[in-house]
């Protein structure tokens, strides 16, 4: 089979509601991807909220999040920028933690 190229998928989970239950204001959400893609030339968002559940010093915390996808070039600068860009979000969303995960995909 060929593919027409391989890129990384950089994925990113944005919390809708802050720590306390409050919603996370929209402009956060613009700001972050006018940011993404100003600088990789195109985002993709998931409109569906995803769920999750973690534990933090003997709290359970529950989460709705959205997806956040960037397909790019795997490279040594894109990986800088990404752990870097993580503490923005963290700060921005107001979260202990910003889940990111990257793997490769092949285009067809």
């Amino acid at each position: 089979m060929v593919f027409r190229r391989q890129l990384w998928r950089f994925e990113i989970l944005l919390p809708l509601t802050y720590n306390d239950g409050s919603p996370v204001e929209q402009i956060r959400f613009t700001l972050t991807r006018e940011e993404l893609d100003t600088i990789f030339g195109g985002s993709t968002y998931d409109v569906i909220p995803a769920s999750g559940h973690w534990f933090y010093q003997g709290v359970l915390y529950d989460d709705a999040l959205i997806r956040l996808r960037l397909d790019i070039p795997h490279s040594r600068d894109n990986i800088n920028f990404f752990r870097e860009y993580k503490k923005v979000l963290k700060a921005r969303f107001r979260q202990l933690d910003i889940w990111m995960t990257v793997y490769k995909i092949r285009i067809l």
